[in-house]
């Protein structure tokens, strides 16, 4: 009798090893099915696309550097005055125009004497001839002589009225006026060639940076941007005022690069650095999350530890879709949902 109790009590002992073993081996099995399936999948959560952040600089709206004639400049403002438009800025005598101008003078000298010796050769024929007679043997020749002269010196009184007015012209010309073409404040630096570099620079500044080819769908004309200087950390507002659609020439880079321009009315210095922040308001997701099931475009979302197909509205850039419609902030989908189904539980 005790042989038989002691031999059901090892039947028991066995009975419950095996049960535990097995037990532990379907929790394993289970375990790796679970991690074989979290391998096939990646889950991920819709975010907010973060802000485009550029980096611009102050400038006047409106900079010109005056070009200036050669010859001697007098320049009749003092560095980082104000100006207004119309306003002369500079006198020129030019060099050229004061060579030719002497060059005229010197040809009226010599066309006046010119002059004046026909009209004394003249004067000294008048007087022989008014002492002969009109029958005298000479008498006709030299009357002949006296006309063909008073054409020359007709001829030669032209020419000299012609040689006055060229003169008149050139002075006029002689000394030119710079103006400024618009108000603003005056810069006066010495050049390297010892001419002196004058440049206008308007009241009005704005705030010009440049934005890549990749990031250009994410700046538009007219939007609100927020604005930090980078000295001082100051905060202000400002709206997009113009965007190249031609690519900066000067760029040395593989990337294309066109300028944008922001307005702002925040008194800033010319030269100082500013964070241009666009906010973007739309949601992005990897294209790898996007189907194509049965005519509609999908991705599967994760709720309740399980896979939902929902259908979303979307514009697809490069290896991320912008989503239009079906997706919030917060929810999680799963990146590369190819081999999961709907409906199918998922381990988060």
């Amino acid at each position: 009798m005790k042989h038989f109790w002691r031999s059901k009590r090892v039947i028991i002992f066995v009975v419950l090893v095996v049960l535990i073993i097995g037990g532990g081996l379907i929790r394993a099995h289970s375990a790796k099915k679970q991690a074989a399936l979290r391998d096939r999948y990646h889950i991920m959560t819709v975010t907010k696309t973060p802000d485009l952040v550029e980096t611009g600089t102050v400038m006047p709206i409106r900079q010109e550097t005056l070009k200036l004639p050669d010859g001697k400049v007098t320049v009749l403002v003092k560095n980082n005055m104000a100006v207004e438009k119309g306003e002369t800025l500079v006198t020129t005598n030019d060099v050229a125009q004061i060579n030719k101008l002497k060059a005229l003078q010197n040809t009226l000298s010599s066309d006046q004497a010119n002059l004046a010796l026909k009209q004394r050769q003249l004067t000294t024929l008048k007087g022989q001839l008014a002492q002969l007679s009109s029958t005298a043997d000479n008498y006709a020749d030299l009357n002949d002589q006296v006309q063909s002269l008073q054409a020359d010196i007709n001829s030669a009184q032209a020419t000299v009225n012609n040689d006055q007015l060229e003169v008149t012209t050139a002075s006029s010309n002689n000394d030119s006026q710079v103006t400024a073409p618009f108000s603003g404040t005056v810069s006066v630096k010495n050049g390297a060639s010892g001419q002196p570099v004058v440049k206008v620079s308007s009241n009005g500044h704005q705030i010009q940076g440049y934005v890549s080819e990749y990031d250009y769908h994410k700046i538009k004309q007219g939007e609100s941007v927020a604005l930090t200087a980078l000295a001082g950390q100051q905060k202000f507002k400002g709206t997009i005022s113009n965007v190249d659609q031609l690519p900066d020439t000067s760029s040395k880079t593989n990337t294309a690069l066109y300028q944008f321009s922001v307005k702002c009315r925040k008194q800033l210095l010319d030269g100082q650095h500013v964070s241009v922040a666009v906010a973007q308001t739309y949601l992005r997701i990897p294209r790898s999350a996007v189907l194509h099931r049965n005519g509609r475009t999908v991705v599967m979302l994760v709720k309740n530890g399980r896979a939902h197909q929902t259908k979303v509205n979307l514009k697809v850039n490069g290896d991320f879709a912008v989503i239009k419609q079906g997706l919030h902030v917060g929810e999680k989908f799963i990146s590369n949902p190819q081999k999961v189904k709907d409906g199918q539980q998922v381990n988060q």
